[in-house]
């Protein structure tokens, strides 16, 4: 390498690693460090400007530089073994049945979720038909939202009915027994402790 060369591969370099040059003089950096005989201090550099000449330049302008031979081309070119790939239409075939397979699930679910809805607003339309509650001013009778409240009511209701039937047959019996006893003074001192 001439004088001229080393001081332009050393100017580049440091300008390089300050960020200040433009991808023209980063390409002349490339070239000058694909050749054999660079300045020993910037030996260190050499395989990390090899491996970007790699990257950045093209085959045209590798051809350009025959002063040596990048080592991740010599292993390009030596190695027999290729990757097998999957086009894009082959793995089309082999999703296309999966992704078939997920829909058909989805849509299935959704159906079924669907029918077992109306089948409970049919149900609950036999039980309740015509029932609806007014929360907060507003009327609802939508009888899936409101069935287990309108359930709660009924059983209230069941048990109030119980209730006072059962205090009816009470009443009807302290009756009795008061009308069984045929001293009037008698009669009102027992109905007196019933109270």
């Amino acid at each position: 390498m001439t004088e001229s060369e080393n001081n332009r591969i050393k100017e580049l370099t440091d300008r390089f690693f300050e960020g200040e040059t433009t991808v023209e003089e980063e390409r002349e950096l490339y070239v000058l460090y694909l050749k054999e005989d660079i300045p020993e201090e910037m030996e260190e550099h050499r395989e990390m400007f090899r491996d970007f000449s790699a990257i950045i330049m093209t085959e045209e302008e590798k051809s350009l530089c025959p002063y040596t031979v990048h080592p991740v081309q010599v292993t390009l070119q030596t190695n027999t073994h290729r990757p097998t790939t999957v086009k894009g239409k082959t793995r089309n075939r082999v999703l296309w049945p999966f992704i078939s397979g997920a829909a058909a699930v989805l849509i299935a679910t959704i159906g079924i979720s669907l029918s077992l809805n109306r089948q409970e607003e049919v149900r609950l339309a036999k039980l309740y038909g015509g029932s609806y509650m007014i929360v907060n001013g507003t009327k609802i009778n939508k009888l899936t939202r409101i069935h287990t409240d309108i359930e709660q009511v009924l059983s209230e209701a069941d048990e109030m009915k119980d209730m006072l039937s059962t205090k009816t047959v009470i009443q009807k019996a302290e009756q009795d027994v008061l009308d069984g006893i045929d001293d009037e003074a008698e009669r009102e001192r027992i109905r007196k402790l019933m109270e």
